[in-house]
């Protein structure tokens, strides 16, 4: 046998097994490899540990870079380890590669307001609500940058429209409501700025009960709770506070009420209160 023939041998004998399907190719494409660290990066966030986390995601847009939920997710790791500017860069990135990415909105609405840029953040969630006019956590959050930036009246509206959308979907979609942790977790946001506090522990119940570790409606339910013990030792202690806005870093006044309301609200929330405990 001449030693061409030897030599051609053994890749003819690769070329029949990998046609009859003994030798198996790995097909791991940039893209598959992306999103395998972005599954990291997931599991690491899960755990809190958004610096790993932020590694592993820097390694999916290393493999893809135009990986836009790769991009997004950067920025919410970013965001959690206190380099908010940096993440506006990361969702402005994602946003590059998908303008329609409703999430990649959302967060960058966010990061803006924890730099307390509100117009820039409220710009953000337009976009969103351009894209999604029913995205109520989108609404919830512009409503809060336009307390923020001074606008009361407006923020009051946009409130109102979130519970009144809420209400909806769940009369259009009840079956799909009662597994929706999102929604009633908007809807009490809203409620609880709107200083309807009895009201929005009802939606934050709900929600916990879809989703017992839920984060968003855990703290609120939270905030409502201390308010109420706040209200309740102020007015045993014969003066009264303004209620506070809920779901956000900022402490602000909520929506004003005259002083006649703002006592016939107070007074009613004590007595609701105070009937429940002896329950």
């Amino acid at each position: 046998m001449s030693p061409s023939l030897q030599e051609a041998i053994p890749v003819i004998l690769v070329l029949f097994l990998l046609s009859c399907g003994f030798v198996g190719v790995s097909a791991d494409t940039p893209s598959e490899i992306s999103i395998s660290w972005i599954q990291k990066g997931d599991n690491y966030a899960a755990q809190g540990l958004y610096r790993d986390a932020l590694g592993a995601y820097d390694s999916a847009i290393a493999t893809d870079p135009y990986n836009s939920i790769a991009w997004n997710r950067k920025g919410v790791a970013l965001m959690k380890t206190g380099y908010d500017a940096e993440a506006v860069k990361a969702f402005e990135k994602s946003i590059e590669l998908d303008p329609y990415y409703s999430e990649a909105w959302n967060n960058k609405g966010d990061a803006y307001n924890h730099l307390g840029e509100y117009s820039n953040a409220i710009a953000a969630y337009e976009r969103a609500l351009a894209i999604n006019q029913n995205d109520l956590y989108a609404l919830v959050q512009k409503g809060i940058n336009l307390q923020e930036s001074g606008n009361p009246a407006g923020a009051m509206k946009v409130y109102e429209e979130v519970i009144r959308i809420a209400e909806r979907e769940v009369r259009k979609h009840p079956n799909d409501a009662r597994f929706d942790a999102d929604l009633w977790t908007n809807k009490g946001d809203a409620l609880a700025h709107l200083g309807r506090y009895f009201d929005a522990l009802d939606a934050y119940e709900t929600a916990l009960k879809i989703n017992p570790k839920h984060e968003g409606a855990l703290k609120g339910k939270k905030e409502v709770e201390d308010i109420l013990m706040q209200v309740r030792g102020t007015f045993l202690e014969n003066s009264i506070v303004p209620p506070t806005i809920i779901g956000t870093e900022h402490t602000t006044q909520s929506v004003p009420l005259s002083p006649a309301l703002s006592f016939c609200a107070v007074i009613a929330a004590v007595w609701m209160y105070c009937g429940i405990r002896k329950r």
